[in-house]
Order: C-alpha cells, then sequence, then structure tokens
C-alpha cells in the first residue's frame, strides 16, 4: 500500500488521536518525498539553463523549474549584464532571482526608483526620522533631490530630502522586511527629476529636467557596475499637473502617453530591460491656478484616469485627501502620507507583482431608472465612507448628472462590500454619468477639507512606517477621482 493509500484511509478512520498521528506522519513523509523530487527536477533544469543561450516563455521556464522556484538568465552585452523579459506580464520582478553564463546565481540587486514631477515630487526634507531605512538602501551621495546626479552614493538617510520619494523607500524597505525573508541582497535606490510649476510639455524628452532623469539612470547603472550589482529601473514614479490647469485633457494624455514611450525607450536603451511599470500619484488639480469662482473639470487626473482604465498606468492613490500647507503643496505629515501610499504601491504592484489596481470603478450600471449601482476593483473589503479622514462635501463626493442637468442624490449605500448604490432624486435620461472627487471651482484650496474630495476608502489595515514612536498611518486606500458613464 502506497503512502498516499495510507493516508486516505487514516482520513476514513476519523479524527481520533491515533489517527491524528498517523495522518501526520503520512504528510510529512509525503512532503519529504515530493521535495526530493522537486529538488532533483530543478538541479536538472538549473543545469539546463545554465547551459542554454536562451529559454522560452515564462510559462515554459515556469512548467521547468517549478513556479516557486522562477529563475531568468542573464547575458553580457557591451560588458554589462543584460536580463530577458521575464515577469507577472507587465514589468521585470525583482523578485526573481538571475542565473549567469557560469551558473552563478545574482539578484537584481540595485532596483532603482525615479521620480518625476513638478515641486511636490521633489519638495521638503522629511520632518521625522524613519528606523525603517537600511544602510544597505542608496541614493546619489548628492542626495534623492533635484539636481545632477553624482558619481558616488550613499546611504539613504534617515532624515531625507525629496520627502515623498523618501517616505516611498522607507515604507517600501518596512514592508519588504515583513516579507518572509524576501529582502537578502536587495538593495533600494532613489532619485528624483522634477521643476517647479511646470507643465508637462516642459518636463517631456528634449528639457533639460528629463535630461537630467536620464543622466540618473546612466549614473545609478555605472555605480552598479563599479559596485557589481545588476541596475534596474524598478518604477516610474510621477506627481504632475497643475501646471497644466487649462491643457485640454486629449492634449495632456497624449504628452503623457508619449513621455512613458520615450522613458521607456531611454530606459531600455541604457539597461536591457524589456519594460517598467509607470506609477503615478493622482493630482488635485489646485484649483487657485484656475480663474476664481468657475466650475472646471481636472484635465491631469482625467487623463491619468484614462490611462490606467487601459493598463498602461498605476494610480497610487489620490492627493485629495492629505493636509495641504497652501493652495498646492502639502505639509510635511501631507507628504510622508503621500509617500507611504506610493510605497505601498510599490511594494504590491512591483516588488511582488500582484495584480494590484488601488480602488477604482469598476463597472457603472443603471440598476433601476432611479437608482445607479458601482462596481469597484477594492483591495481589501469592505468599502467605508469615512468622515474622520474627510470632511463630506455632500453625498460623500458623488454626483449624477445626465441630459437634464444635475440631480439630488437622496441615498448612497454599501452592498456587499465592494458596491455603491445611489439612489436619485428622479428617473435618469438621455446620457446620465456618475462623477466622484471630480468638478472644482476655481480659487478654492485643496485637501481633505476643501475642493473636490470623497469619503469612500477601502478596509485595507496596511501600516505605515512609525514616525517617532507615535501610532503607524492609516493607509486605507481612498478612491481616485472619476467621471464615468452610466451603462
Amino acid at each position: 500500500m502506497t503512502i498516499r493509500d495510507e493516508r486516505a484511509l487514516v482520513e476514513i478512520a476519523g479524527a481520533d488521536l491515533l489517527g491524528q498521528i498517523v495522518a501526520g506522519a503520512t504528510a510529512s513523509a509525503d512532503r519529504a518525498e515530493t521535495a526530493a523530487q522537486q529538488a532533483s527536477h530543478n538541479a536538472g533544469a538549473l543545469q539546463s539553463l545554465s547551459a542554454a543561450a536562451t529559454f522560452g516563455p515564462v510559462f515554459d521556464l515556469a512548467e521547468a523549474v517549478g513556479t516557486d522556484a522562477a529563475i531568468a538568465r542573464v547575458t553580457y552585452e557591451d560588458g554589462r549584464l543584460r536580463t530577458p523579459h521575464f515577469d507577472t506580464g507587465q514589468f521585470f520582478n525583482p523578485r526573481t532571482p538571475l542565473i549567469g553564463p557560469a551558473g552563478d546565481t545574482f539578484p537584481v540587486a540595485l532596483n532603482h526608483y525615479v521620480g518625476w514631477g513638478q515641486s511636490q515630487m521633489g519638495a521638503g526634507n522629511a520632518i521625522y526620522a524613519s528606523p525603517r531605512v537600511e544602510a544597505r538602501d542608496l541614493t546619489f551621495s548628492s542626495g534623492i533631490v533635484n539636481g545632477s546626479p553624482a558619481d558616488t552614493t550613499q546611504s539613504m538617510p534617515v532624515i531625507g530630502n525629496s520627502q515623498i520619494m523618501w517616505a516611498a523607500m522607507a515604507q517600501l524597505r518596512y514592508l519588504i522586511a515583513a516579507d518572509h525573508g524576501q529582502q537578502d541582497g536587495h538593495t533600494l535606490f532613489a532619485s528624483t527629476a522634477f521643476q517647479n510649476g511646470t507643465p508637462i510639455a516642459g518636463l517631456s524628452k528634449g528639457t533639460a529636467t528629463y535630461t537630467k532623469l536620464m543622466a540618473q539612470v546612466e549614473n545609478a547603472g555605472r555605480i552598479g557596475d563599479t559596485k557589481g550589482l545588476i541596475h534596474r529601473v524598478q518604477a516610474f514614479c510621477g506627481f504632475q499637473g497643475n501646471a497644466d490647469v487649462n491643457t485640454p485633457q486629449a492634449t495632456y494624455r497624449a504628452a503623457l502617453r508619449q513621455l512613458m514611450a520615450d522613458v521607456q525607450a531611454d530606459v531600455r536603451a541604457r539597461t536591457g530591460q524589456r519594460s517598467l511599470p509607470f506609477v503615478f500619484i493622482q493630482d488635485a488639480d489646485q484649483q487657485t491656478d484656475f480663474a476664481a469662482g468657475q466650475p472646471y473639470q481636472p484635465t491631469a487626473a482625467s487623463a491619468l484616469y484614462d490611462l490606467v482604465k487601459l493598463g498602461e498606468l498605476f494610480i497610487a492613490c489620490p492627493a485629495y485627501h492629505v493636509e495641504y500647507a497652501d493652495d498646492r503643496h502639502m505639509t510635511g505629515n501631507g507628504y510622508a502620507q503621500l509617500g507611504q501610499h506610493l510605497g505601498r504601491a510599490l511594494y504590491e504592484a512591483v516588488y511582488r507583482g500582484s495584480a494590484w489596481t488601488g480602488l477604482r470603478p469598476r463597472e457603472v450600471v443603471r440598476y433601476r431608472s432611479n437608482k445607479v449601482l458601482i462596481r469597484f476593483h477594492v483591495p481589501v473589503a469592505p468599502l467605508v465612507f469615512r468622515t474622520d479622514i474627510v470632511t463630506n462635501p455632500g453625498n460623500f463626493g458623488f454626483r449624477f448628472m445626465d441630459d437634464q442637468g444635475g440631480t439630488a442624490i437622496v441615498n448612497q449605500e454599501i452592498k456587499d462590500g465592494t458596491e455603491v448604490l445611489l439612489t436619485l432624486g428622479r428617473d435618469m435620461a438621455g446620457s446620465p454619468e456618475v462623477r466622484y472627487a471630480w468638478d472644482t471651482i476655481g480659487g478654492t484650496p485643496s485637501g481633505p477639507k476643501t475642493g473636490p474630495r470623497g469619503n469612500l476608502f477601502d478596509s485595507d489595515t496596511t501600516e505605515g512606517y512609525f514616525i517617532n514612536g507615535d501610532a503607524p498611518w492609516d493607509l486605507a486606500n481612498p478612491c481616485v477621482r472619476f467621471k464615468e458613464a452610466v451603462l
């Protein structure tokens, strides 16, 4: 009788003490037998991989070495290590081990995260020291902050400049460190290229800011070569838009697409990688840049939302729910919180390679003639309306419009933890749409108490890194700003 047959008999016999002991013993033997077979299988697969010049698609390699032991082959081109496109289908997963020409295994050891945008991306020094940074994590000796990149590095400072990117790295390290030891050999590297008050046309290819960004990529690559570390740009992190308040949505969307295409091409030319993810903070489109008292709809925020629905980028979070110091810049706490949201998104979408979406609509449908049902992508259910983070602007941030204009929303109800049901004051007419945290009145400051905002959050309990021994930040996902047709 085989081990599997014995285990089946024990399960049938019941849950008496003797049966439990025998079941445990047979299960252990079964696992040991399977592990031995897998080890032998993997050894043969690794030997085959180290001798091969290339390998097939992801599913072929996963089948060859086992889904828990994914390995990609590296080659040398122009004196530098090159890696193939091996990941979840979107970008290179930094958790994937690499095997070199001689059969040696390497980690992707210099994981570069670049920041880009206006002043918000580079603003401020951290106001709190973080115990979550580690000496293994690096930036240029000139700092994360904007500037010509140095040819040398420093450890990630415990109080860093370019506060959003610094906080993002602290949060990312905090989460990696809790991820079952996966941080071994994994070095974070951060830099930013930004320009105050500049529209996207002044930050794209051919401008000084773009040239500086690519110089950072080039210098980081040289530093990696010097240190014997494989360098990869793991994510492009953007925060920009209020200088484009008068740019048409389609124009901004086209410019953003061109920027991402240029970044992908130029990074690939320098590193050999096939692709990289783009992770943005959704700008609040500062209302004081628009004519006071006049209503308008956002351009940058809407373009980002269009592209996230097409799978071309991620939105780490919107920016309406954090503290602002003035009409467009956050407080130190606000920057720290945005950075931690960004770090959590990088951990989920880049480091883990999971299908992370943030909190955003999945479907908006007519439920009745006077009811709209909105189904959401929800990272952690259930949905909740929270007025402790954002004050209620009315209807928790929802607004309904159709061919007859607007009408009252008489009730908002969360259903099944992932849906919101809106009840209208009359039947819908023509081509209806639902807006959330969308409409703006010029001259109104941004933030959690004024301006376009909403109260819909998920129930994510991911902790922000601790600050000065205080309680961790609340990183529940706020819903992105959106406008959707009712189908």
